[in-house]
């Protein structure tokens, strides 16, 4: 929810044992406005666009205008218009946390808008794609689109699990989120922690945050419940990710691969190695920008993109439409 700061984690964490050196400092520094710890991510995942080297090169960003170049009509596959609008319209890009104001109609996010039409499906459309179909899971490999979206990156053998079956072992390579801030991948706080103004203990508040950051509170939280052995979230913390990694590249893979039908596969899985840790460290290393959501802000966004969508208006006579609508909601906050 965007909101003004009314926290004081940052006078909290004074007050713990908190080292930064000890954390990802980029993911941290996601969650700060105006320099300040607004709230503390505990996890994290990410998302991405992911395609083969072969086919984009070697891209750790891209700004809206690389992707603008690289747009043929097929740059994805099976996804609709309303669902690229949700993954690749980050409001950050177009909202200014300090000083509360947007732009929404600028070039970029209108080139955003021509690019989700011109690769997007309607929902009718969307009914004739078998979404159980290997050949759906593998379009990428097959070269039928140029990229997918990794929608969670949350665990190691996740990432190889990926690389080995959607891509058929090819080098992926994973762009982020289109945006002029060359972002990277776009953060995902799946818990955060802050402890507000006028709360009525903050000592208390101290101790919790103490325990979800303590590398016991953080394995606990980033382990799936059914394995101990694999991820369900990033650590903000590197100690205990570099633990998680060692858990995961020993883990005893012992079920057999399947399709979606539920026939097996003859494909031997393999563990993540040295390869997916140096693709998730590089994921980690380039994010740097935090999803920010507003449920007001995305209403208006969506309601008129259908527009757009259906041919009732322009992309300029939207992008213009939203800024309005999106402005009017801003000046309210203050």
């Amino acid at each position: 929810m965007l909101q003004k700061s009314l926290t004081t984690t940052d006078e909290i964490l004074c007050e713990t044992d908190f080292n930064r050196d000890d954390y990802f400092e980029n993911i941290l520094e996601s969650q700060q406005i105006n320099g300040r710890q607004h709230t503390l991510p505990v996890k994290f995942s990410m998302m991405s666009l992911v395609g083969e080297k072969s086919e984009i090169g070697d891209k750790t960003g891209l700004t809206i205008d690389e992707f603008i170049e690289l747009d043929d009509g097929k740059m994805f596959y099976a996804f609709t218009y309303s669902q690229l609008t949700e993954y690749l319209i980050t409001i950050n890009d177009f909202i200014d946390t300090e000083t509360f104001t947007s732009s929404f109609n600028s070039e970029s996010f209108i080139s955003l808008l021509k690019i989700i039409k011109n690769n997007g499906l309607s929902k009718n459309e969307e009914q004739n794609i078998d979404i159980l179909s290997n050949e759906y899971r593998q379009r990428v490999a097959e070269g039928t689109c140029k990229f997918d979206i990794m929608l969670d990156i949350n665990s190691f053998s996740g990432l190889s699990y990926f690389q080995q079956f959607n891509l058929s072992g090819e080098e992926p390579v994973f762009p982020g989120i289109p945006s002029d801030k060359h972002s990277g991948a776009v953060i995902f706080p799946e818990l955060s922690a802050a402890v507000m103004a006028d709360s009525e203990n903050k000592e208390a508040a101290a101790r919790f945050i103490e325990l979800l950051i303590s590398d016991d509170g953080q394995s606990k939280l980033c382990r799936r419940n059914w394995s101990n052995s694999c991820m369900s979230s990033i650590p903000v913390k590197k100690s205990v990710y570099n633990q998680l990694f060692e858990l995961e590249s020993s883990a005893e893979f012992d079920y057999p691969e399947r399709d979606w039908y539920g026939n097996e596969l003859n494909i031997l899985q393999k563990n993540p190695d040295i390869s997916t840790r140096e693709m998730m460290d590089g994921l980690i290393s380039n994010a740097s920008s935090a999803v920010l959501y507003d449920k007001d802000i995305k209403r208006i966004i969506f309601e008129q993109t259908e527009k757009y969508y259906s041919d009732i208006q322009s992309a300029e006579e939207t992008a213009e439409n939203i800024q309005n609508e999106v402005s009017v909601y801003l000046s309210g906050l203050n």
